[in-house]
């Protein structure tokens, strides 16, 4: 699912931190869910095309002991390539089951909801932050639905950007 619902990990600072599929890298946010451009370096990343981005899930839970070496790996891979001056395709490392994308639905809804109960929201707040995800899972899934039209005609989905990135902001 492009753009995805990443498991988003408690750091030692108290954020959040996200393992990238595509560069084999965490990316550090804020410490609340929803919505985010993503700082990968690669501009062929998915998550740079249309909508740009994904949406985080609070797991609430510690990130695992093996991220950081992963992240070290996947940086000095980057540093390699770059120093190469060879362009070269590049395939992403192996994704870690801990940092899979989330494609059920129930399992997605239900860290929303834990987080929201377990940071302290108000009745209006938690409704809200219910709602805020129901209406994003919807948009990314209208998005790919309108994405796979788009392919199926061949027409180049960047003619359709604008268009696109407003289905996910609206």
């Amino acid at each position: 699912m492009i753009p995805a619902m990443l498991p988003a990990y408690v750091t030692e600072s108290g954020g959040w931190k996200v393992w990238c599929p595509y560069c084999g890298c965490l990316h550090g946010h804020g410490a609340e869910p929803g919505y985010r451009i993503p700082p990968c370096g690669y501009g062929s990343s998915p998550y740079h095309q249309l909508p740009k981005g994904y949406f985080l899930l609070p797991t609430g839970e510690p990130l695992p002991a093996e991220a950081n070496r992963l992240h070290r790996r996947g940086v000095d891979t980057q540093l390699r390539r770059m120093r190469s001056g060879k362009v070269k395709p590049y395939s992403p490392p192996p994704v870690p089951d801990w940092g899979k994308p989330i494609t059920d639905r129930s399992i997605a809804e239900g860290l929303m909801i834990e987080w929201s109960y377990q940071s302290g929201e108000s009745l209006e707040e938690r409704e809200w932050t219910q709602s805020n995800f129901k209406r994003a899972w919807e948009c990314f899934a209208d998005y790919n639905d309108q994405l796979e039209k788009i392919r199926a005609m061949n027409i180049d989905p960047d003619v359709f950007s604008d268009y696109l990135q407003d289905i996910l902001l609206q």
